[in-house]
């Protein structure tokens, strides 16, 4: 996985400032928020009806930022946004996580997803960046033909209780892993939180490469 330099005045507006912007809107470094949770759950999809969503994620806030804080019990939910964006100027996603909890036994994960386009029959094709409590940082897995490709970012269950700040050239990661450019217009971005573990999300951006 590429991870390019992106603009320290955008990641520190971002994470300073916090998100104040509506969907959509650029600022002035050319940031693009694609989830701020203004809209939550309304404008996110699940996979099904149970566990309800907002039964497992709810939205707090943390020096009058909004952020995500999933607690999943024995059941995940796997949340997914529909937004568009242009991957070509803004091939670059950001966002925080601050763990809270994560089962040592088993093979847990969290994952943020990225949708840069779709197939043939418009099924979402997905990168997956992990928190994972047992694959190594920077290790890459494939669940199969039509299955997202999956990168580790964060391995182990530590730290807890710190925000940890990630960025990715998902357009690079999508290329590399498809054999094919984004389309033109992004798909959307998601989570999958798995069974007992506890996290907070920030909003997540999308940025042009520096």
């Amino acid at each position: 996985m590429c991870r390019t330099r992106i603009s320290i005045l955008s990641l520190l507006i971002f994470f300073l400032v916090g998100v104040a912007h509506a969907e959509h809107e650029f600022t002035e470094t050319g940031l693009i928020v694609l989830a701020d949770y203004a809209k939550f759950p309304h404008a996110w999809k699940s996979r099904s009806d149970q566990p309800a969503m907002e039964d497992l994620y709810t939205i707090k806030h943390d020096d009058e930022r909004p952020y995500l804080t999933a607690k999943i019990g024995p059941r995940p939910q796997r949340i997914f946004k529909k937004i568009s964006w242009d991957p070509v100027t803004h091939p670059v996603i950001a966002w925080k996580w601050r763990l809270r909890s994560m089962p040592t036994a088993g093979d847990k994960s969290v994952a943020v997803y990225v949708s840069l386009g779709t197939d043939i029959i418009g099924i979402p094709k997905i990168v997956k960046y992990l928190w994972s409590n047992t694959h190594p940082e920077g290790a890459e897995l494939n669940e199969g033909f039509f299955r997202p490709h999956e990168v580790v970012v964060q391995s182990t269950t530590q730290p807890v209780g710190e925000w940890i700040t990630e960025y990715v050239d998902a357009s690079t990661d999508y290329e590399r892993f498809f054999h094919m450019e984004p389309d033109e217009v992004a798909y959307g971005v998601g989570f999958l939180v798995s069974p007992g573990i506890e996290i907070d999300l920030s909003p997540i951006v999308a940025l042009p490469r520096q």
